[in-house]
């Protein structure tokens, strides 16, 4: 669901951390691209509804709700928890701490990629050289990751 108003934002919020149908766990979309789950959007409820209105870009602006089906690496940008997922394999999501979450992406924004980096990182083709290239990633900066992370990360 978009959200443009802070009664739309409300109404989500009294509709509940779960889906009608289903009970389905929402969460809730930033303007930044950032994840909140129900409960920091439930707390910090105020703030949100005044950056919708003022249309601000400062994080807290909400534009959607949607639902966690799968996604187990889905952490709350506010309180760095797990966002929980409808389908998804509790074991994987185990595996993945907001820590090891955290400094892998502060790992990639930190370390400066070219362009060709970057195409490797997005591009699904390039499975090996991406395998390579976050194998470096992780012993230059030293993040804890296994090697069967690696393998989910390269699928």
């Amino acid at each position: 669901m978009h959200i443009t108003t802070p009664s739309e934002f409300a109404r989500a919020l009294r509709a509940g951390p779960y889906t009608s149908l289903g009970c389905y766990p929402v969460f809730f979309v930033c303007s930044d691209g950032e994840a909140l789950s129900f409960e920091a959007a439930k707390e910090n409820a105020r703030r949100i509804c005044e950056a919708i209105r003022d249309r601000s870009n400062d994080g807290w602006r909400v534009i959607g709700v949607d639902i966690n089906y799968e996604d187990t690496a889905l952490f709350c940008a506010h309180n760095g928890k797990q966002i929980e997922s409808a389908y998804g394999e509790k074991e994987e999501a185990s595996k993945l701490t907001p820590e090891m979450l955290n400094a892998r992406l502060l790992a990639v924004r930190l370390l400066p990629l070219d362009d060709e980096q970057v195409r490797v990182l997005i591009d699904p083709r390039e499975r090996e050289q991406r395998r390579a290239m976050l194998e470096d990633l992780r012993d230059r900066c030293l993040i804890l990751v296994s090697d069967q992370e690696l393998e989910w990360a390269t699928r």
